[in-house]
Parts: C-alpha cells; sequence; structure tokens
C-alpha cells in the first residue's frame, strides 16, 4: 500500500511537469512567430513643395495708345494730319522779313485770319518760316530770317483780331527744302510758310513732321552740287502747292 501512495505524486509531477513544459513550447513558438513577422512597408514619401511664388511681379500691360485727334475745321482743307492747306504766296522784301502788301499776300493772310476766327478749336497754330539757302556759304543766318518772317505773319494776324497766345512761331531755314537748291525755281520752292494746328480744343496734337516731299538739307545740298558738276543734272522735286515768299 506505501508504494501505490508514493507512485501517485510522482505521476502527478510528471504530469504537471510535461504539462508546463507544453507550455513554455507554445509561448515560445507564439514569440518566435513574433519576432520573425514581415515588417509593414514604409509610408509614401510626402509630395515635393510647390515652388516659391515668384518675388518679381510681373509688370502691367501697358495702356493702350489713345485714339488720334481727329481735327475737322470749318471752311479748312488739310494736307496732312495737322497742317492747313493754304495755297497761294507771302511775298517778303528780298532778304528782310518785310511782308509785300500785294494782292496774293493779302489774299493769304486774310484767308488765315478768317479760319482762326471761324474755328476757336484752333487754340495754337504753328508758323513755320522755311527759306532757300541763299547766302548761307557767307555767313548769312536763314534759321533767323524765317522765324523772323514767321512773326511777321504772326504781328499782322495779331493786328487783324486774333489772340496772339493763339500764335506760335518756329524758323526751319533751309532745313526743311522741298527741292535741291540748284535753280531759281526750285529756290522759290524752298520759301514756303506752313501753317501746323499744334494744339486742338486746348490739347496738344501729335506733330506731322517735316512737309511731305521735303528732302534732308545733306540731300539737297549734295543733289545741287551734282547739278553744277560738267555733265551732270540733279533731278528736282516734284513742284507742291505752298504758301512761298521770295527773298
Amino acid at each position: 500500500m506505501r508504494i501505490h501512495k508514493v507512485f501517485l505524486p510522482l505521476l502527478a509531477m510528471t504530469a504537471i511537469g510535461f504539462a508546463g513544459a507544453a507550455t513554455i513550447g507554445c509561448h515560445a513558438e507564439a514569440d518566435a512567430k513574433v519576432g520573425g513577422a514581415t515588417p509593414p512597408p514604409p509610408p509614401p514619401a510626402p509630395p515635393p513643395p510647390p515652388p516659391p511664388a515668384s518675388t518679381a511681379a510681373e509688370p502691367p500691360p501697358p495702356p493702350p495708345p489713345p485714339p488720334k485727334k481727329v481735327i475737322t475745321l470749318k471752311g479748312v482743307q488739310m494736307k496732312s494730319a495737322t497742317k492747313i492747306d493754304m495755297p497761294g504766296d507771302i511775298e517778303y522784301q528780298s532778304g528782310s522779313a518785310k511782308i509785300v502788301l500785294n494782292d496774293k499776300s493779302k489774299k493769304v493772310l486774310t484767308q488765315l485770319a478768317t479760319i482762326l476766327k471761324d474755328n476757336a478749336e484752333i487754340t495754337k497754330l504753328r508758323i513755320e518760316g522755311n527759306t532757300d539757302n541763299a547766302g548761307e556759304d557767307k555767313g548769312f543766318d536763314n534759321v533767323k530770317l524765317s522765324q523772323q518772317r514767321a512773326q511777321s505773319i504772326a504781328d499782322y494776324l495779331t493786328k487783324g483780331g486774333i489772340d496772339a497766345t493763339r500764335l506760335v512761331v518756329v524758323g526751319y531755314g533751309s532745313t526743311h527744302p522741298l527741292a535741291p537748291n540748284d535753280t531759281k525755281e526750285h529756290m522759290a520752292l524752298n520759301r514756303y510758310t506752313d501753317f501746323v494746328v499744334q494744339e486742338y480744343n486746348g490739347e496738344a496734337v501729335e506733330d506731322s513732321g517735316p512737309p511731305a516731299g521735303a528732302v534732308s538739307a545733306a540731300a539737297a545740298s549734295s543733289a545741287s552740287a551734282t547739278a553744277k558738276a560738267p555733265k551732270k543734272a540733279a533731278a528736282g522735286a516734284a513742284p507742291m502747292a505752298a504758301p512761298a515768299s521770295s527773298h
């Protein structure tokens, strides 16, 4: 009987030992599975930051050009955008700014005064004097002469009741010739006066520049020299209707 009592406790202890070993083995296997699992993939890379905004602001587009003023005058024909067509001659004493008040000169001056009286929109009229190149080789100042002649026209208009503040005078001398200064006929063409609307209704208008058909003074001088050379002749510019004044 004692043998049986000892044996039973031994069997119980052996069973407990196997159970403990089995439990340890399960834990070890579970730990092995956890330790050997595949790691999760890394998170995706963040998107690249947006490019920095340009610090240099683009300039705004230029404003559209203002519409060109259309000059409409009563009883006036224009030979360009700003120049009044004034056919006829204003004559001067030779080499002088004194106007020869013959019928031709009076006709042009009277018509010009009427235009200014009938068209108050002309708030500035520029009187441009032009001459040939006579005497310049001896030092004569044709620029001064042409300005004095333009002033003589302004003085005449002022005496006739035109406000002097509406008139501007300028002299170009022989710098805007219409033909080479090689013959008397061509030189007469180069003695002329232009009347330019400089201000219309109190606002400046775009200048139309030198007269149509004008040649540079250098070209005119060269053509004139060529005309004087033996066996050569220079082709003159076509005549133009323009107020002329004799030297």
